[in-house]
């Protein structure tokens, strides 16, 4: 049986309490001038204009080797630096941005320094997470392999939104293997020999409700992805990365909601974990200083999709007693999906330039398709044209609602356009087995 420390099981009890929040009008709760944290304990407060604030954590436990502070703020963006005096390879801008602080042997205190550059107050939380080390218990250490960006270590998640489709990218650093204080760090180019090759990393997901852009959700939310076990509980694995793979990601959103990421990093020798600093993005434009969406509503995309949508239903009710109608909407449906597609992922544009230029190309789809129906009678290629539109939503609901779509074998563009495309031919291919049965009985 595995024998704790002391120190160890005080330290895993206090994970286990420390739900409750600090709460505080002014990020200045000490006659020093100074915000004292308290440990694994988040602080909520408010940050001066133009604010220089000196953070300190007093009375370190000897067996953490390293902590990870994260700040974040409602899409404010403030500066946290190592160093009293800021420089690039010690500090970070964002509104969801945290450092790694490494000790050393017999060092107790930690400082970090946070800069806002508004004329005005902003709303902050803290939270300072501590990982213990042993000979025997080595927790690695997020992004201590950087390699890509500014920070020397960088435990954070590098997020933005792409093209009018909402498609987020997400990058971070690779980590390295733990070290106890004092220790030389292990290297991290050594080619495929270096031991951080052997850690492995899984992203999760938590989805924000529609339209929740409230400091209070946030700054909940936030917490709900911090800790690796919190972020097992209210997280969604969606990805998973080994030795070699490349440290990006790529998903399309859904359009006005919230989106918080974060990596658990593991030792698979240890059996020790670690967890990045969470980031959220949001699918929509935000407002300048606010969480709130600049074009939450978009009325030509709403009546587009109702307009289509009732269309759709006429089909399903009465679609054989308007056999001409149904015979265009059959045309209509797959040009207005390939162009949508097309042009949403080559062109910037608004999402109702978007969808009008779409429709244009379903209503000519719809023409020359129920021209051709009109002129020369053929049912073949009505029906497997109804067939790809039907085995395009099948193939779509099995690769997005199910699991699938996150296997790493589908990362592969061609393979998984190749898959898709498979999916689609399924009915098709069925309904080919109808004409004949038509054509025997007559």
């Amino acid at each position: 049986m595995k024998v704790y420390h002391f120190s160890e099981f005080v330290f895993l009890l206090l994970i286990q309490v420390s739900t409750e929040v600090a709460l505080h009008d002014e990020c200045i709760n000490g006659l020093d001038g100074r915000l004292h944290l308290n440990l694994l304990i988040p602080t909520q407060c408010n940050l001066p204009p133009l604010a220089k604030l000196h953070i300190q954590l007093d009375h370190v436990d000897p067996s953490t080797s390293f902590l990870i502070l994260t700040v974040q703020t409602p899409n404010i963006p403030v500066q946290i630096s190592l160093t009293q005096n800021p420089t690039l390879d010690y500090s970070i801008n964002g509104t969801d941005v945290g450092l790694v602080s490494v000790l050393e042997p017999g060092q107790e205190l930690v400082q970090w320094f946070l800069t806002s550059s508004w004329n005005f107050t902003v709303p902050v939380q803290l939270f300072a997470l501590p990982y213990q080390s042993s000979n025997t218990s080595l927790v690695p250490i997020p992004g201590a392999c950087n390699q890509e960006f500014d920070l020397e270590n960088d435990p954070n998640l590098h997020l933005h939104n792409t093209s009018s489709l909402n498609i987020t990218v997400l990058e971070f650093a690779a980590a390295n293997v733990g070290m106890k204080r004092g220790s030389i760090p292990s290297s991290c180019d050594s080619g495929t020999t270096s031991l951080r090759f052997r850690l492995t990393y899984a992203l999760y997901v938590r989805h924000l409700g529609a339209q929740e852009f409230d400091n209070e959700t946030f700054f909940d939310e936030m917490m709900k992805m911090s800790r690796v076990g919190d972020i097992r509980k209210y997280g969604e694995q969606i990805q998973t990365f080994k030795k070699e793979d490349i440290t990006e990601f790529y998903q399309v959103n859904y359009r006005s909601r919230g989106f918080i990421y974060n990596v658990i990093v593991t030792d698979p020798t240890f059996g020790t974990e670690a967890a990045y600093v969470p980031a959220v993005v949001y699918s929509c434009e935000l407002q300048d200083n606010s969480l709130a969406c600049k074009d939450d509503v978009d009325f030509g995309v709403i009546l587009i999709a109702t307009f289509t949508g009732l269309a759709g239903l006429v089909i399903c009710l009465f679609g054989h007693r308007i056999f001409s109608y149904e015979i265009f909407f059959v045309g209509f449906v797959p040009f207005f999906i390939g162009a949508f597609m097309v042009f949403g992922s080559q062109v910037p544009m608004s999402p109702f330039a978007l969808s009008a230029i779409a429709g244009a190309f379903g209503l000519l789809g719809g023409a020359v398709h129920f021209a051709l129906w009109w002129r020369f009678g053929k049912y073949l290629w009505s029906m497997l044209l109804a067939g790809l539109n039907l085995g395009f939503l099948l193939s779509a609901l099995v690769f997005f609602v199910s699991p699938l779509e996150n296997l790493s074998t589908f990362h592969n563009n061609a393979l998984f356009g190749l898959t898709f495309s498979c999916g689609m031919l399924i009915v098709p291919v069925v309904l080919l087995y109808f004409p004949k049965v038509v054509r025997n009985k007559s």
